[in-house]
């Protein structure tokens, strides 16, 4: 468990993003509505159902969509230089993930999605008492029962303490330092907005 930060920071108690989940989403407990079967083993993919409009086809379920405020560890596929001076921080960066582990959910809930990679964008450092390169993701890829699958996400990367962003050694307001995030650096990435996915 990861701690409670400010600001920008992130929570893994995931109270606010619980919160949103709710909400937005209108959780029903299918346990609840059948009494008999309260005693039972119920699979992961079937304890929640949120509700969609009317004109969608199939109900949300954790077997084809992934709740805003999900997280999950990831894992650096390659060396990334990070400008370190302030003058450099608006130069944007790939950056390629690999899942390590499930998608954890909001609820205590895991979604495994097999081969899972992840795209984003670094910034440099923008402040120099706090030396973080600034990323952002937007696509994530995974292996379906048809082949390759791809969608667009929205979230951003979190340090090992849990705080918005990637830690760097150093920042320096001009000249032309950098820190090299290396592969294999393993790193959280916090899902901000819910989405869709289909094996």
């Amino acid at each position: 468990m990861k701690p409670l930060v400010k600001n920008r920071f992130v929570s893994y108690k995931f109270s606010a993003y619980t919160l949103i989940f709710f909400s937005a989403y209108g959780i029903h407990d299918i346990s609840a509505t059948n009494k008999e079967q309260s005693s039972k083993s119920i699979s992961s993919s079937k304890i929640l159902h949120l509700s969609l409009p009317n004109d969608s086809e199939s109900p949300r379920t954790l077997k084809n969509y992934v709740p805003a405020g999900s997280y999950a560890s990831a894992v650096v596929e390659e060396d990334i230089t990070i400008p370190t001076s302030l003058d450099s921080a608006s130069e944007s960066l790939e950056i390629k993930l690999k899942l390590k582990d499930d998608i954890n959910v909001p609820g205590g809930h895991r979604i495994t999605l097999e081969d899972a990679k992840i795209l984003g964008t670094c910034k440099g450092v923008s402040n120099i008492n706090s030396p973080r390169a600034a990323c952002e993701i937007h696509t994530i890829s995974f292996r379906g029962e048809n082949g390759s699958k791809e969608t667009p996400i929205k979230g951003w990367l979190v340090g090992e303490d849990g705080v918005y962003g990637i830690p760097l050694k150093s920042a320096s307001v001009k000249g032309n330092k950098t820190d090299i995030v290396k592969s294999g650096r393993v790193i959280d990435a916090v899902f901000s907005e819910g989405f869709s996915f289909k094996k």
